[in-house]
């Protein structure tokens, strides 16, 4: 970016990009923060302008990363409680199909153990931010929301449905014996 606009922005041939960004941080017109991680994220050093918010630092983690699960519940007006904990999904690269098929025995077994959840996360300020690595969607129902990338309202509440962990729910320590919602046959 500096090369491409260093003359429309009357920069020195000489100035380098680490002279650009001290210079910035002097005039005040950028900020350094610092984010902490815990898990496998390493540690972050992001530059940001004011009109930045925890919701564009959060979506800056990770390449095409969007707000999801109870951070887009929010995002989407389906609540007004503010969340502490933003949630972040990144996609996992597109691997090879292969051949599956859904039964209810199936859905029964993986509902009845407990929600994997995550151990990738940043620390903010007074906000974590979660960082889920999701399957390849090729981002299907992202769109933008006040220049932020996050689930819309239908895939939100299907994210939701399936990692309710994630979204906002109780999670008691006993598991119910039967799914009153399975049926029997």
């Amino acid at each position: 970016m500096l090369e491409e606009q260093r003359a429309t922005w009357n920069i020195a041939p000489t100035t380098t990009e680490e002279k650009l960004i001290d210079q910035l941080l002097a005039k005040e017109m950028l900020q350094k923060i610092k984010l902490q991680s815990d898990g496998y994220l390493p540690s972050k050093e992001l530059y940001v302008q004011d009109e930045f918010s925890v919701l564009h630092i959060a979506t800056a983690l990770a390449p095409r990363a969007y707000l999801s699960h109870y951070s887009a519940v929010w995002a989407n007006g389906l609540t007004t409680q503010i969340p502490k904990i933003i949630y972040v999904t990144f996609e996992q690269t597109k691997k090879p199909q292969r051949e599956s098929s859904l039964t209810q025995a199936g859905i029964d077994a993986a509902f009845a153990k407990p929600q994997r959840r995550t151990t990738a996360s940043v620390r903010y300020g007074d906000f974590t931010f979660m960082v889920l690595n999701g399957g390849f969607t090729n981002r299907l129902g992202v769109h933008q929301l006040d220049g932020i990338p996050t689930t819309n309202v239908e895939r939100t509440l299907l994210d939701s449905t399936v990692r309710p962990g994630y979204a906002g729910a109780f999670q008691p320590s006993w598991r119910p014996t039967a799914m009153p919602w399975a049926s029997s046959r």
